[in-house]
């Protein structure tokens, strides 16, 4: 399998002033995340830019190239099929985590997120469950679904920056409503979320999330919580 077959695409919304400032933003996506000019598309107005980048790199790495600039960016659009988890958003621990999923080709996922408050430099677990009950914190996911359970590492920050794809017979469809954990190298179950469904590519021009009510760039501070 290609690595192009594995490319996703990744919508950002930037706030620029004009197409000088666009073409800044560009210009590091190109040189710093090594994407070819082609596989960058944009547009601008009224002092917002949206950024669609198709690429193999984790979409945190992309947003931390894109804030370097010094303009604020927020994730708005994640391939043409998506969904998002979020670990830990009861904040029952110190783990906080944003994970994406996407269709590369039939049958296939991309994983795409970034997972920090874990113990440094130590091996885990990342798994999709059965179900997707957090009534008693993790206590209730059932079994891994389809063997979906992968090796992942923290650094020596605690945080761990996951991208790979499956090889076991899923779809998007498939895992909606299912549940996802991170556990340590002994199997304790540290942390959970729930999958569910998100907004492709040029899918979310809204400038309010009609989910909290809040503005899209009060959703960036909190998209932002997993950087602190």
């Amino acid at each position: 399998m290609s690595s192009e077959e594995n490319l996703t695409r990744v919508e950002f919304a930037v706030k620029v002033k004009d197409e000088k400032a666009l073409n800044r933003v560009k210009s590091s996506l190109i040189n710093e995340g090594q994407i070819a000019e082609k596989n960058i598309e944009s547009i601008v107005d009224a002092g917002e830019a949206r950024i669609v980048c198709k690429t193999n790199i984790p979409w945190i790495s992309l947003h931390e190239i894109i804030e370097k600039t010094g303009y604020e960016s927020a994730l708005v659009g994640f391939s043409d099929q998506s969904a998002v988890t979020i670990l830990d958003e009861r904040k029952l621990t110190n783990i906080k985590g944003v994970v994406r999923f996407c269709s590369s080709q039939k049958s296939i996922i991309v994983i795409d997120g970034v997972i920090d408050g874990l113990k440094e430099n130590k091996e885990h677990k990342f798994g999709i469950y059965e179900y997707g009950d957090l009534s008693d914190g993790c206590n209730n996911l059932g079994e891994v679904y389809k063997n979906a359970i992968y090796n992942v590492n923290s650094n020596d920050k605690g945080r761990i920056v996951l991208r790979r794809t499956t090889d076991n017979d899923l779809t998007i469809s498939d895992i909606i409503g299912r549940g996802v954990c991170i556990s340590n190298d002994s199997g304790e179950k540290l942390a959970c979320g729930v999958i569910s469904r998100s907004a492709g590519v040029f899918q979310n021009f809204k400038r309010i999330c009609l989910c909290s009510g809040k503005l899209l760039w009060d959703e960036r501070d909190l998209q932002n919580i997993v950087k602190k």
